[in-house]
């Protein structure tokens, strides 16, 4: 039997979707389903490139980028601003106004409009776009750690994957993100300018990226239980359930492993404590 995607509402009491947020979500979904193969090719393509590029600048210098690093940070953090303004309406009205918020916004389509779903599917494809930050820091010959290449390539499984399943729990993934990457974004354009920035914030935001992981496993771990242990209709796939049990759960133990090595643990200074993630 063929999936059957919801319909959004353009009105609601929270939120109003514009023209251009209108799409076709069955379209939208079919498509990602039909591109997976090309998907898979861009993460090996990336991965690939990293070995080469960071070996082939071994011997080379780095460079500035001040300029380019500026425009980078500067519209992403533009972007994700303008996601969490748009996504975040509709979690929080089901959650705080609601009987059963938390089962709804996670399992259901109850409330749901068009520009959460617009939102969401650009928020995917920004997670291919955003590979540019392991460029900026194999070209500048900063460290790169395992934690970032591996945080890229498997957010960008789990979010498609999601987006395929138009996952409902896509509503409260994403505005965390955006809150997070508006954050994040902002404070990397500062410091690519050598503006000072008050180590507490990049703490914070250290801080938070845990938290976010941390939910995503919570969420992970409720609709398991809500998918075997009750008779409640649940529309996410038991395949993204596991899927972002493990990932979030990974992603937990790297960056509280991360947060310990970089704010409670001796070492020499770095440019920044914050993990650029997507």
């Amino acid at each position: 039997m063929e999936k059957v995607w919801p319909a959004p509402n353009v009105t609601s009491e929270f939120i109003n979707a514009y023209n251009f947020e209108i799409f076709n979500v069955a379209s939208a979904c079919k498509s990602l389903i039909k591109c997976r193969p090309l998907m898979l090719t861009v993460i090996g393509c990336y991965l690939l490139s990293v070995v080469i590029s960071h070996r082939a600048m071994k011997s080379a210098r780095p460079m500035e980028l001040r300029s380019s690093l500026l425009i980078w940070n500067t519209l992403l953090a533009i972007m994700s601003a303008i996601g969490f303004i748009r996504t975040f309406p509709e979690p929080f009205h089901i959650i705080t106004q609601q009987p059963s918020g938390v089962y709804k916004a996670i399992c259901t389509y109850e409330f749901h409009n068009y520009a959460t779903g617009f939102w969401a599917l650009i928020s995917v494809i920004s997670k291919i776009v955003e590979l540019g930050d392991t460029a900026f820091i194999i070209f500048r010959k900063q460290k790169l750690i395992f934690l970032h290449w591996y945080h890229h390539t498997t957010v960008i499984l789990l979010t498609w994957f999601g987006y395929e399943a138009y996952d409902p729990v896509f509503r409260c993934f994403v505005p965390m993100n955006y809150f997070i990457h508006a954050w994040m974004y902002t404070y990397y354009a500062l410091k690519s300018q050598k503006i000072s920035v008050p180590s507490v914030v990049s703490m914070a935001i250290t801080a938070t990226q845990i938290t976010q992981m941390f939910v995503g496993a919570g969420l992970s771990i409720y609709s398991l239980h809500i998918l075997m242990n009750t008779n409640d209709l649940c529309h996410r796939p038991l395949r993204n359930v596991f899927l972002g049990l493990f990932i979030f759960g990974s992603y937990f133990v790297l960056f509280l492993n991360y947060f310990f090595h970089a704010y409670f643990r001796p070492s020499k200074k770095t440019t920044s404590k914050i993990v650029k993630t997507n």
